[in-house]
């Protein structure tokens, strides 16, 4: 196994195949390969791996999701997560993979298509099985070198879609060109592909993949124009929040559930008959039902996301009016208690004056409620009011 690393901006294994002598634009004008003794065809001098390292790791999210809330370890462990995925990507075994899953990429979706009808098909089925059989040996060895449990785990379930990428994003490096090519409808079948040979089950839900990719490929991306727009809309959809159609075919019936046999995904078989294990046989398979994704399933979860923002805010104002008023109705029985507490004090104030009055005499306490006539100050509690 080797896991010699990227060193001084190339491998530090070349492989001898390796031609930098000719300059390629147009997929149309790829060679295949020929020669199959190294240990993969490298990819087209145009195409920087490590920028597809880097674009590929900016597009996995469950990076950023792996360890939540710790105060101090949150930011080790992503740090230690990123790093650990991040070796796993440049390691050799990982660039084999990717450099001869592209060309037989080129050769199965490209080249048989362009070729004459009447041609032998069986050179391309002999390049794809030799390419098929050194990306099932590097495969294993890139596998054997993820110890950690959770790593592993993760490996598997999402390589297939880091392949995907990393052979997408080289096909737009290598042949600037022929990018008009490389549309929404490849990276359905590089998901559609890589899914079947790596976990032995083709996904329905391509879209669910394709919207995390990073499509910011620099100068000449011809998708930044239609990821603005999509953003855009998607913008314009958060205004309002029309109501959920769904399609008479879909209100009708369920998506057919397929019966898929499960044993060894197509890459691991590849490798097992190649190495002539004899214990492959032991290993009994089985079938598992499988419904496909609704078509419109993506729609609706758009929708219901936004009726859930909306939900959040509307609560959020909710609460806010709720603790406004509750500080209005504390502010207004303060208040109320001081009046309250000041008619109090101001009959006692009466009362206090009424007996010290009485005290001097009746002639004086006529006197006191003659000037408070006067006044225009009326006594409620003694019921004299100022006569007009």
């Amino acid at each position: 196994m080797n896991n010699e690393l990227w060193s001084g901006g190339q491998y530090m294994t070349e492989p001898e195949t390796q031609i930098k002598t000719q300059t390629i634009f147009k997929i149309e004008e790829a060679n295949l390969p020929t020669q199959f003794d190294g240990m993969f065809t490298p990819l087209p001098n145009r195409v920087e791996f490590r920028k597809i390292v880097t674009n590929v790791l900016n597009s996995l999210k469950f990076l950023s999701k792996i360890s939540e809330p710790k105060k101090e370890s949150k930011k080790e462990m992503q740090e230690s997560t990123f790093d650990r995925w991040q070796k796993y990507l440049q390691i050799q075994e990982n660039f084999a993979v990717v450099s001869d899953s592209f060309w037989y990429i080129v050769s199965k979706h490209f080249k048989r298509a362009d070729a004459p009808k009447h041609s032998d098909m069986s050179i391309f089925d002999g390049i794809e099985e030799q390419l098929l059989k050194r990306i099932s040996k590097n495969y294993i060895n890139l596998f054997l070198t993820i110890d950690n449990k959770k790593d592993n785990h993760l490996f598997f379930k999402t390589y297939f879609d880091v392949l995907a990428q990393s052979v997408f994003y080289s096909l737009f490096y290598s042949f600037p060109l022929s990018r008009t090519k490389f549309n929404d409808d490849l990276k359905k079948i590089l998901l559609d592909e890589f899914s079947y040979l790596f976990t032995g089950i083709c996904i329905s839900n391509s879209q669910m993949y394709i919207k995390d990719w990073n499509l910011d490929l620099g100068a000449g991306n011809i998708f930044k124009m239609e990821l603005e727009s999509k953003l855009q809309k998607q913008k314009e959809l958060e205004s309002y929040f029309p109501p959920i159609e769904l399609q008479e075919t879909q209100k009708m019936a369920r998506n057919k559930r397929s019966m898929v046999p499960i044993k060894f995904s197509p890459i691991v078989e590849i490798y097992l008959r190649n190495n002539k294990y004899a214990t492959r046989n032991y290993i009994q398979g089985f079938k598992m039902k499988f419904t496909e994704m609704e078509k419109n399933e993506e729609e609706v979860e758009l929708k219901f996301a936004r009726y859930l923002k909306l939900a959040d805010q509307i609560k959020a104002e909710s609460d806010k009016m709720k603790k406004d008023n509750e500080q209005r109705v504390q502010k207004m029985k303060f208040q109320i208690k001081e009046i309250k507490q000041e008619t109090v004090n101001h009959h006692k104030r009466l009362e206090k004056r009424k007996a010290e009055e009485l005290e001097r005499g009746a002639h004086e306490y006529a006197n006191y409620l003659v000037s408070m006539l006067n006044a225009g100050i009326t006594v409620a509690n003694l019921g004299v009011s100022k006569q007009k």
